[in-house]
Protein backbone atom coordinates (compact mmCIF):
# COMPACT_ATOMS: atom_id res chain seq x y z
CA UNK A 1 0.00 0.00 0.00
CA UNK A 2 1.60 3.52 -0.85
CA UNK A 3 0.47 6.95 0.11
CA UNK A 4 -0.85 9.17 -2.25
CA UNK A 5 1.12 12.57 -1.69
CA UNK A 6 0.11 16.37 -3.14
CA UNK A 7 2.89 18.50 -4.60
CA UNK A 8 5.51 19.75 -2.19
CA UNK A 9 4.87 23.27 -1.14
CA UNK A 10 7.41 25.81 -2.09
CA UNK A 11 8.75 27.56 0.87
CA UNK A 12 10.62 30.91 1.18
CA UNK A 13 12.71 31.53 3.84
CA UNK A 14 14.53 34.81 4.92
CA UNK A 15 16.97 35.25 8.11
CA UNK A 16 17.09 38.54 9.43
CA UNK A 17 18.83 40.44 12.71
CA UNK A 18 16.77 39.46 15.89
CA UNK A 19 16.30 40.60 19.48
CA UNK A 20 17.45 39.72 22.63
CA UNK A 21 15.93 37.07 24.03
CA UNK A 22 16.76 35.70 27.48
CA UNK A 23 20.43 37.60 27.43
CA UNK A 24 21.44 35.80 23.86
CA UNK A 25 21.27 38.11 20.82
CA UNK A 26 19.40 35.86 18.07
CA UNK A 27 18.65 36.33 14.24
CA UNK A 28 15.26 35.12 12.87
CA UNK A 29 14.16 32.52 10.37
CA UNK A 30 10.81 33.81 8.69
CA UNK A 31 8.86 31.02 6.90
CA UNK A 32 6.54 31.37 4.48
CA UNK A 33 4.80 29.10 1.71
CA UNK A 34 5.34 30.87 -1.62
CA UNK A 35 1.59 30.76 -2.89
CA UNK A 36 1.19 32.81 0.56
CA UNK A 37 -2.19 30.73 1.53
CA UNK A 38 -0.61 28.83 4.08
CA UNK A 39 0.17 30.81 7.43
CA UNK A 40 3.96 32.23 8.63
CA UNK A 41 6.26 30.54 10.59
CA UNK A 42 9.02 32.31 12.91
CA UNK A 43 12.04 30.98 14.70
CA UNK A 44 14.33 33.16 16.77
CA UNK A 45 17.99 31.04 16.97
CA UNK A 46 20.88 32.07 18.93
CA UNK A 47 23.28 33.46 17.37
CA UNK A 48 25.81 31.91 20.01
CA UNK A 49 24.21 28.13 20.37
CA UNK A 50 22.12 27.50 17.43
CA UNK A 51 19.50 26.43 19.59
CA UNK A 52 15.98 27.61 19.12
CA UNK A 53 14.96 30.72 21.73
CA UNK A 54 11.16 31.57 20.60
CA UNK A 55 9.23 29.90 17.89
CA UNK A 56 6.28 31.85 16.36
CA UNK A 57 3.05 30.26 14.15
CA UNK A 58 0.80 32.64 12.40
CA UNK A 59 -2.54 30.03 10.88
CA UNK A 60 -4.16 30.81 8.38
CA UNK A 61 -7.41 32.21 10.01
CA UNK A 62 -4.88 34.69 12.36
CA UNK A 63 -4.52 32.46 15.09
CA UNK A 64 -1.01 33.24 16.61
CA UNK A 65 0.61 30.45 18.32
CA UNK A 66 3.96 30.64 20.35
CA UNK A 67 6.40 29.69 22.68
CA UNK A 68 9.52 30.78 24.57
CA UNK A 69 12.48 27.92 24.88
CA UNK A 70 14.62 28.15 28.20
CA UNK A 71 17.93 26.11 28.85
CA UNK A 72 18.88 26.91 32.23
CA UNK A 73 19.51 23.78 35.23
CA UNK A 74 19.03 21.55 32.59
CA UNK A 75 21.09 18.56 34.03
CA UNK A 76 21.89 14.80 32.33
CA UNK A 77 19.58 12.26 34.52
CA UNK A 78 21.71 10.08 37.41
CA UNK A 79 24.42 7.90 35.77
CA UNK A 80 24.77 9.88 32.91
CA UNK A 81 28.48 11.27 32.59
Amino acid sequence: MSAKHGPKAQIDCQRSGGEVIGGEATSVLTMREATGKAGESKVWLSDKTGLPMRLQVQLPDGTVLSDEFRYGNIQAPTGVK
